[in-house]
């Protein structure tokens, strides 16, 4: 993977290569039991939605999105996709059609109505098992179970003064900003 950008660096990354995450060896044999005991129970589960992820749009059934973990290593944060593969075509052409969708887009970065979400994408995103593939990031050492949420390098930034505490621990398939309500706007807990 790529290098890590000069904000990340300036956290003297070579101070946190000394920094062990919180709860090392406990967490961590905690994490890799329940994620290989997620991908045995879930495996009927994981199958079908892969099925179904094939079956309904061409492309992989697998997305890996780059994000940026501990001690500001980045690594593929798997999903089932959920959008077609042409995705930023799509939005593209979308917001330069749609004025409203695109003042949405530049206030939020989101859309209610994303017309890159597939049909099944979207019953997988309510249903959140888009995101059962990342139990395989956990047991590869690259999330954990509970954790801060995988960012982007651009959403890093806007860490601020915090980046050094997300880049000490991995992130994780659930935690404290995943569990409050949706109507909490994510940037009130970077701040």
């Amino acid at each position: 993977m790529k290098e890590a950008p000069g904000y990340i660096k300036s956290f003297r990354l070579s101070s946190l290569s000394r920094v062990k995450p919180w709860g090392l060896s406990g967490k961590r044999v905690i994490d890799i039991a329940l994620a290989g005991f997620g991908i045995v129970l879930l495996s009927p589960l994981l199958l079908l939605c892969f099925a179904a992820c094939r079956l309904s749009s061409p492309g992989p059934a697998l997305f890996g999105h780059p994000r940026i973990g501990f001690q500001g290593k980045y690594f593929r944060c798997l999903k089932f996709r959920t959008m077609v593969i042409n995705g930023e075509e799509v939005l593209r052409e979308y917001l330069a059609s749609h004025p409203e969708a695109n003042a949405e887009w530049e206030a939020t970065g989101k859309l209610r109505v994303d017309p890159r979400v597939t049909a099944m994408g979207s019953i997988l995103r309510k249903a959140g098992l888009d995101e059962i593939p990342q139990l395989f990031n956990v047991l590869r050492g690259e999330m954990s179970i509970v954790g801060p949420r995988p960012v982007t390098e651009e959403e890093l930034a806007r860490y601020s003064t915090s980046v050094g505490s997300y880049l000490a621990c991995r992130p994780g398939i659930t935690g404290a900003l995943l569990t409050e309500s949706n109507n909490v706007h994510a940037t009130s807990w970077w701040a």
